[in-house]
């Protein structure tokens, strides 16, 4: 299972995605606050995800929607 979650760092999406690393889920995270995103991966990778990537993007700036979702690596991996 693939997933790609923004607002990462939100309460509720750490909830879920703590639910799906347990299923060994595949993770690409958007998030603006790279120390909290850090830790998240390294969560998730101890309750058994397979994989996590992250990206640090601002998604209230609505000029970073397009490059968090067209940059070529941003989902390598998916």
């Amino acid at each position: 299972m693939k997933l790609v979650i923004f607002g990462a760092t939100s309460a509720i999406a750490i909830a879920v995605a703590r639910l799906y690393a347990k299923r060994g889920a595949t993770f690409h995270l958007v998030a603006r606050n790279s120390e909290r995103l850090d830790a998240l991966k390294k969560d998730l990778i101890v309750r058994g995800a397979a994989a996590v990537t992250t990206a640090l993007a601002d998604l209230t700036d609505i000029r970073n929607h397009a490059v968090t979702v067209t940059e070529p690596t941003t989902f390598e991996g998916l």
